[in-house]
């Protein structure tokens, strides 16, 4: 975890958190934890639901990586292209 750039950041938080290859993700948090990101807030989107944000929206992704391939097409939202 880490402080952001305010003055470049549009994000609630002012702090990023960085996972690794090693890092282990514990998505039920016990009551010391809680106390420890109480003020921590994240808006966590599904993938599946990008599209439906409406434009400029900050939303928080957590992805994991399975399989890496060369890309073929990317599709920009904003031209359609």
């Amino acid at each position: 975890m880490h402080s952001t750039k305010a003055q470049l950041c549009k994000l609630r938080n002012h702090y990023e958190i960085a996972l690794e290859k090693q890092t282990k993700a514990i998505f039920t948090l016990g009551a010391r934890m809680r106390v420890m990101f109480a003020n921590f807030r994240s808006d966590f989107t599904k993938f599946y639901q990008l599209a439906t944000l409406k434009k400029d929206t900050v939303a928080d992704i957590l992805g994991v990586v399975v399989e890496v391939r060369p890309v073929e097409t990317i599709i920009s939202r904003a031209i359609s292209q």
